[in-house]
């Protein structure tokens, strides 16, 4: 099989598989700042690890880590490869995977006798319960919202992006303002969203079926997950992926101790953009309560040498006290 060959059969497997997996988020980039501790942060107190989706950056959470300040949350928000401060970066799921773990790394180290939360809405629910099923050393419990891996769009309504993946794969495409319709039909954050759209950069045949292949790997990767605490978080009105598909995702391992919670009349995104209503905020307080207060002995580390990944700028703490 020649090159060509296999370019254009890669461009359009990922054409047919990643124009369902988008979701918004944002988070703070790494920088040099080295992680302070919290030396006066209660017994109870957690650490939240959020990851932000397709096309998003950290700055998604703001709104979400604003509603849980002051519940003895520590949040912070990590940008990927490819989106936000790292959107010059080509998206590596792999890479992105060994920096988001090696920042736990830190992070553990810095707070050794706190629960420490995976939080990630669509791709960084996926990324999340990538990270977590291996780095279980690293992680308390997950907060997986919408990570399901079954599509609720029929790619072919973008023909546009279908044929320039497959005449031009090795150059970015850009996603389809229409995308947009998929998430929200939700007025201002429609316009906001398509605005996002319009200033994203685009994403090869290759960066998309990296996409894809991260979002296949979820159900292998809720498997591993038998011990750790999961809160699956799905909308019922959901248009991007199937709602059966992170219900199913929930009952994967019979005896976890997994949950689901379902939303009434919510689209695609519970957690970014503004989206964090009083319920879904309601509803990670309630969960993230019950795992401080569990009797679930904290994840340890190993010693190890220092990590080369030091930081990242915490959206919001608990409050002074």
């Amino acid at each position: 099989m020649n090159a060509k060959l296999t370019k254009l059969i890669t461009a359009t497997l990922a054409s047919l598989f990643v124009l369902g997996f988008s979701s918004t988020a944002a988070v703070h980039a790494y920088n040099t700042t080295p992680v302070v501790p919290r030396v006066d942060l209660p017994a109870d107190s957690v650490v939240l690890v959020a990851l932000h989706g397709f096309g998003l950056s950290r700055v998604s959470y703001t709104q979400l880590a604003d509603k849980l300040k002051g519940q003895g949350i520590v949040f912070e928000a990590l940008d990927v490869r490819g989106f936000g401060e790292q959107s010059s970066s080509r998206l590596d799921f792999k890479e992105s995977a060994i920096e988001i773990s090696e920042h736990l790394s830190a992070l553990r180290r810095q707070y050794p006798n706190h629960k420490l939360l995976l939080l990630g809405e669509s791709m960084g629910g996926a990324l999340a319960l990538k990270v977590a099923a291996d780095k279980s050393a690293l992680v308390d419990g997950v907060i997986a919202s919408e990570p399901a891996y079954k599509v609720n769009v029929n790619p072919l309504v973008y023909p546009e992006v279908i044929l320039s993946l497959l005449l031009r794969p090795d150059s970015p495409n850009r996603i389809p303002l229409g995308y947009a319709k998929r998430v929200t039909t939700m007025q201002p954050f429609l316009s906001d969203l398509k605005a996002k759209l319009k200033k994203q950069r685009g994403y090869s045949a290759t960066e998309l079926w990296r996409f894809r292949a991260l979002m296949k790997s979820v159900p292998a990767a809720v498997a591993q997950l038998c011990q750790t605490p999961v809160l699956f978080l799905q909308g019922d009105s959901d248009r991007l992926v199937k709602p059966l598909g992170t219900s199913t995702l929930s009952r994967i391992v019979a005896l976890a101790p997994h949950k689901l919670v379902t939303f009434k009349k919510r689209g695609h995104l519970l957690l970014e953009e503004n989206q964090a209503s009083d319920d879904v905020v309601s509803a990670l307080e309630g969960w993230i309560s019950e795992q401080a207060s569990s009797n679930q002995q904290i994840a340890k580390i190993p010693d190890s040498p220092q990590s080369r990944l030091v930081s990242s700028t915490q959206i919001s703490q608990t409050e002074d006290r």
